[in-house]
């Protein structure tokens, strides 16, 4: 589960399979975000997280995980194994403790970290 995959791809691969909804499918239609954000929701994780997965590639792996599980069970809802893409390694995780940092400070980290491992004698910010 920690690779990143075109989740677009799957998505609407498994959209094209879903069968229609019955009497008109009134709210959110299975498969569509608000439906996606709102299994998120139930499941404990970050609703919002849903389309920074899917468009932006960007999301705590926790969300990732509990968006793949999804994602998993609605393949197999409609008798299709979860369709395989491009998948590419996923960065490496910040360790936990540095969740809790912003946006700006986490670049800064891993830029830190990219010039370490480059071999160069990266200042601190």
């Amino acid at each position: 589960m920690g690779a990143i995959v075109d989740y677009r791809a799957v998505l609407a691969e498994l959209r094209a399979h879903l069968p229609p909804e019955p009497g008109g499918g009134a709210g959110a239609r299975r498969g569509s975000l608000r439906w996606l954000e709102g299994e998120m929701r139930a499941r404990g994780a970050g609703g919002a997280a849903v389309r920074n997965i899917i468009y932006r590639d960007i999301g705590t792996a926790a969300d990732r995980d509990t968006l793949r599980a999804i994602l998993a069970e609605l393949a197999a809802g409609v008798g299709r194994p979860l369709p395989e893409t491009s998948a590419v390694p996923s960065p490496t995780p910040l360790p936990a403790e540095l969740e809790l940092l912003g946006r700006s400070k986490k670049r800064a980290y891993r830029q830190f970290l990219a010039g370490v491992r480059a071999g160069r004698a990266p200042g601190w910010l």
